[in-house]
Formats: C-alpha cells, structure tokens, sequence
C-alpha cells in the first residue's frame, strides 16, 4: 500500500471517529458520583435510573447465571451491592459504547464470534485479576472492561474500512500467521481502536490495553492490566473462541507471564474452567451484547 493511500485511508477513518457522538451522560453522571469520596450506593441507583435500559440491563446481569446468586434479585440497590461499583461502572461503559455499533450488521466479523471472544477474555481476565489481588492492586473490574473492549479497532475497521478487515483475514490464513501480524501498522485494528478510546475520553489504562494488548512491553512503563489482557485473548483463542474458523493462535509473550508470576499449570486452570463455565459465559455474552 502507497504512502499517499495509507494517509488517505487514515484520514478518512479518522474523520468518522472524530464524528462519532459523544458517550450517553450517564457515563459522566458514574464517573462524578464514583469520584466522589462521599458517594453511596444510593447516589449510584439514583443514577441508573436516569436510565431504564442500563437499570433493567443490571438487574439482568445480578440475576444471571454469570453472577450464580441462588435468589432472585429484584432491588436495583442490591444489584448495585452484589455487582459493585466499579464493575457497574465498566459495564455502563460497555454497553453505551456498544449501542453505536450495534446498527451495522454487514460487516467481514461473524459479529457473534466477535463478541463471544471479547466476553470471554473479559472473563478471563477477570478471573486472573482476582487471582492476582491476593498478592497486589489488580482492579478486576478494570481488566474485565479492557478484555471486552480490547478489539473494538476491528469492529470500527470492520465498519469504516470493510475490504481491510477482509484482506488482512485472508492474508493470515493464507500464510497460516496470526491475524494482528498480517496488519498494516498504519491502521492496524490497535491502533484504530486507542484511536477510538481517546476520543470517547477513555481511562488512560482501558486506552494502553486497547493499543498494547499484542505488544504489552512497548508501554514505557508496563503495566499489569495490559499484560493480563495480553494473555486472556491468547487463552481465549486456545480455547477455541476465536474471530474465525481456524485462526492462528498468537503466541503468549513468557515475559508477560513471569512479570506476573503467574504458574502456567493456573493458565491451564484457568482455560478448563472458562469451558466449564459455559452457561455463565452465555448469559453474560447475551446481557453485554
């Protein structure tokens, strides 16, 4: 690709991002009340309910099979309670960022597969997270949110730039390669995608994830919510959740997993039971997409 296409390219895919419409403000309404070393839960419930759609979608999610409470949770304050703060935070996020996209369905991702595999290293993540806060500051509410959001630069390529998407799959399969390797680095889905996240104002962190989570030690100061993306899409993909029939597994960076101190006997834990837990990941994918 010429020097002159790849500007013209980047440019306009540029100019949609930057026309994109701002978040919902129930996103702000979260963040100033989570700001607020004063807030309660009640300030939060009193904020979903601006909303009745992200509401309904909470008390969804505290009754599911995802969250396993053997009783039925109809109070929006204890949805809030079982769910936290800071996961309600992220999955408010989530879904305001989702309802842009969900409109288009023609596109080159088998957009099920896209989200399966995004829910599921959310998942993952997650679970590696709390495993990690035993020991240290892992926010798994943070990581959760960063492993669904960490490709959206493929769903906006796949949406803005179809023939790019499409290309860059047949390359890799033809070459038996990971599909991130067979990229153009001008506008590779990374990139595209912290692209995205700056203009919607994300958290700094959500942002490196986006951008790093093939590449975690290019950060200058590395960062473990970044390195355990890194490894939930890998896992994820070894699992056999992945964006198409047959794709390339990437291969997991050791130096991620050491920085972590992770056992690789718990990432082989981690993977068994992220099969296991078939249903709870369902009812999750189901509630998030």
């Amino acid at each position: 690709m010429s020097n002159k296409k790849q500007n013209d390219i980047y440019t306009k895919i540029l100019g949609k991002i930057n026309n994109l419409p701002s978040l919902p403000q129930i996103i702000y309404k979260i963040e100033d009340t989570l700001s607020d070393p004063d807030s309660t839960v009640k300030d939060i419930v009193d904020v979903l309910k601006f909303d009745p759609g992200i509401a309904s979608r909470v008390l969804r999610l505290a009754n599911s099979a995802y969250i396993g409470i053997p009783h039925t949770v109809s109070s929006l304050k204890n949805a809030v309670i079982i769910l936290g703060q800071k996961r309600i935070h992220s999955l408010v996020l989530t879904w305001s960022i989702l309802s842009f996209f969900k409109s288009y369905k023609s596109t080159p991702l088998d957009l099920k597969r896209y989200w399966k595999h995004s829910v599921t290293v959310g998942m993952i993540g997650e679970s590696i997270a709390r495993h990690l806060k035993r020991y240290e500051i892992v926010e798994p509410e943070e990581v959760f949110c960063s492993g669904i959001l960490h490709d959206i630069g493929k769903l906006v390529l796949s949406i803005y730039e179809p023939e790019i998407i499409s290309n860059t799959f047949k390359e890799a399969k033809r070459t038996n390669t990971p599909f991130f390797q067979n990229e153009n680095d001008y506008v590779s889905h990374s990139k595209i995608g912290s692209i995205v996240a700056s203009h919607w104002s994300f958290p700094k962190n959500l942002i490196d994830a986006i951008q790093f989570h093939h590449s975690p030690f290019e950060l200058e100061t590395v960062k473990k919510a970044v390195l355990i993306v890194h490894i939930s899409d890998i896992v994820s993909h070894m699992i056999g959740i992945n964006m198409y029939f047959g794709e390339e597994i990437p291969e997991i960076s050791e130096d991620a997993v050491n920085a972590l101190g992770l056992n690789p006997e718990y990432l082989r834990v981690i993977a068994h039971q992220t099969i296991e837990k078939g249903k709870q990941l369902e009812s999750l994918f189901i509630i998030v997409s």
